[in-house]
């Protein structure tokens, strides 16, 4: 009388493989929104860097000490958000992150030589707030990718956020060429369409967190 066995899995091969992440929902579900937020923050690609350096006439030097004003605030958002995240809901603090990056990204069109002060500002509220979305980012993608596939899951995500920065690019670059003679003037501000930009990408953001 022979003992029963189990049978080993089939493993998936070829093309079936790569296609299999295209068939689970709940993973692209899953991944829409970091592949989103990257589509978002693509847009405003090199055009804030121009506006500072062509507009606002900043240094690169001036430009490179927000960098170092980032890393303690990035130090102390860690621990924070981290026991935030044990106590709360991710969708709301999901929510709640995208509405302080859009917060910067909002004071970023109202930089100017004499408000320099904001661009700090900036570089502060948006480095905490995207600590947050980092840490959710790092976990959410993760939440429905099985264990047995997780290099076919992955590389399809890697090769969608690829996509959506690519796209995100394009449609900052349409944006600036279409709005190319755009000027108005909002709280006493003058707003070209390098800074408006920053609020495109911010309304975004906030349609994202609602």
């Amino acid at each position: 009388k022979e003992f029963p066995y189990d049978s080993a899995p089939k493993k998936q091969t070829g093309l079936r493989l790569l296609t299999l992440p295209l068939k689970d929902r709940r993973f692209l579900l899953t991944i829409a929104f970091p592949v989103v937020w990257n589509y978002i923050v693509a847009i405003v690609g090199q055009y804030f860097s121009i506006y500072l350096l062509e507009n606002v006439k900043m240094s690169y030097s001036l430009i490179s000490l927000g960098g170092f004003f980032s890393m303690p605030a990035a130090i102390l958002a860690a621990p924070l958000w981290h026991r935030a995240l044990q106590k709360h809901a991710w969708p709301k603090l999901l929510a709640l992150g995208l509405l302080g990056n859009s917060l910067a990204y909002i004071c970023n069109a109202f930089i100017t030589t004499n408000t320099l002060y904001i661009y700090f500002f900036c570089i502060i509220c948006g480095t905490f707030f995207d600590v947050c979305l980092n840490n959710i980012h790092s976990n959410l993608i993760y939440l429905h990718m099985p264990e047995a596939s997780r290099t076919a899951y992955f590389s399809l995500y890697s090769i969608l956020v690829l996509v959506a920065k690519f796209l995100g690019n394009n449609t900052g670059i349409l944006f600036i060429q279409l709005t190319d003679p755009l000027h108005f003037r909002l709280l006493g501000f003058d707003i070209g369409n390098k800074q408006a930009i920053s609020f495109l990408s911010a309304a975004l953001f906030i349609s994202l967190a609602v």
